[in-house]
């Protein structure tokens, strides 16, 4: 068909337009036909298709070498656990599950479930406020029970605000509205048993068979023994031993079998036996020497300590020069054998670290959250916890802040 452009030009610009489309369709498909056909042929079968969702179990008991790691978004203070495989080479992630608002997590090892004490808000990050202990099944990672916690007074505090009686029957959850206090949960029966005040003290540390410990502002250590319906039927309470003021302990202890190391702001390690309903303070041995302590060697607040099956204890510190306080390259791991308490060996940490934990089984390993590159966020570097040998670096989180978390018991 012959057009008259010089009548019509709109109309012959449209012809032309959809003449010049059509000739570019036709090219394009007979090029993509070709493209195809000088492919290799596959057989349909031998490309196997993706499941949606797809989604993997994970084993009821978790191996040694598997850490928790808690990525928080401080601006709406939620965040997820995240667990991965420092041995592995490849596929470290294993999966995740949130925690709402600073979440304390805890890993009875003996049983198929994890244990997170989390608070919700019914606005988001205001309204009416409801604290729950949720039990998350282990291989899923789904929950499979929730307990509401009566008084919406959940501890959200730094220290070991939760943790499991040493049978493994009873949750224990410190509140504080101020007055101090712990909620007892059957874990079996998964309901609130009782709540225990603890007046001036903080923290809860399992002690004897069936009950729990809390350092309190005095400088003592009370304790308490429980019966089955989660009642205290008994107290002890230790000789002043915390100074408070000079050397005050960080509460959060490095502990394995019946023994938990706390480290003091100064430097110095108390040892305490756990195993009896009134438990036995050691005697205070110190991490480093006087020129070490005034060449600017410090403890610092927070998840810094751990300990193997070895019986080897590992504190991060801090060589404090000016005001370059934990930086890159002054923050090492060091290592003492608690038996004959000598340090036995130092860990500079290739990245610095904020916070450490040490996995159990014959071989452990030093987790260390580093500062990683700076375009990629937040890291995970791994060490051989027996060399000091740095291994391999997991990461990036974006935006997050990484916690890891000692929650094996």
């Amino acid at each position: 068909m012959r057009i008259d452009c010089s009548a019509n030009p709109t109309r012959c610009y449209k012809h032309a337009s959809t003449a010049a489309i059509r000739v570019r369709c036709k090219s394009a498909v007979a090029l993509a036909v070709a493209s195809l056909l000088a492919l290799p042929w596959t057989a349909e079968g031998d490309v196997p298709t993706d499941r949606i969702p797809n989604s993997v179990t994970l084993p009821a008991a978790y191996p040694d070498s598997w850490v928790f790691v808690y990525a928080m978004d401080y601006s709406v203070a939620v965040g997820s656990f995240a667990i991965v495989d420092v041995a592995a080479g490849t596929k470290e992630y294993k999966g995740q599950f949130q925690g709402a608002f600073y979440p304390a997590l805890i890993d009875a090892v003996n049983t198929p479930d994890l244990y997170v004490a989390e608070t919700f808000f019914e606005k988001g990050a205001h309204g009416a406020r409801t604290d729950v202990l949720t039990i998350t099944e282990k291989s899923t990672l789904q929950p499979v029970a929730q307990i509401t916690l009566p008084g919406a007074k959940r501890g959200i505090l730094p220290g070991n605000v939760m943790d499991v009686t040493r049978d493994g029957r009873l949750a224990l959850i410190f509140n504080f509205t101020p007055a101090s206090s712990v909620s007892v949960v059957n874990l079996d029966k998964r309901r609130v048993l009782s709540e225990v005040p603890v007046p001036g003290c903080t923290s809860v540390y399992p002690s004897g068979t069936h009950g729990f410990s809390s350092l309190c502002a005095d400088g003592t250590l009370v304790s308490f023994t429980l019966d089955e319906k989660g009642r205290a039927v008994g107290e002890h309470r230790s000789t002043a031993f915390n100074d408070i003021e000079k050397d005050v302990l960080y509460l959060e202890p490095a502990t394995a079998g019946t023994m938990s190391y706390f480290v003091s702001a100064q430097g110095n390690v108390w040892p305490i036996d756990m195993t009896t309903d009134a438990p036995a303070i050691g005697e205070p041995w110190p991490l480093m020497t006087r020129e070490e302590a005034a060449d600017g060697w410090r403890t610092a607040d927070g998840p810094f300590v751990g300990l193997d099956e070895n019986g080897r204890l590992y504190v991060r510190l801090y060589r404090e020069t000016g005001y370059d306080k934990q930086t890159d390259d002054n923050t090492e791991v060091w290592v003492y054998d608690v038996s004959t308490r000598k340090r036995v060996g130092r860990i500079p940490l290739k990245n610095g670290g904020s916070s450490i934990d040490v996995t159990r089984g014959k071989t452990p390993y030093l987790v260390v959250t580093a500062a990683g590159d700076p375009s990629m966020g937040q890291s995970i570097d791994v060490y051989d916890g027996s060399t000091g040998e740095y291994l391999r670096t997991i990461g990036g989180w974006h935006n997050s802040f990484l916690t890891l978390v000692q929650a094996r018991r």
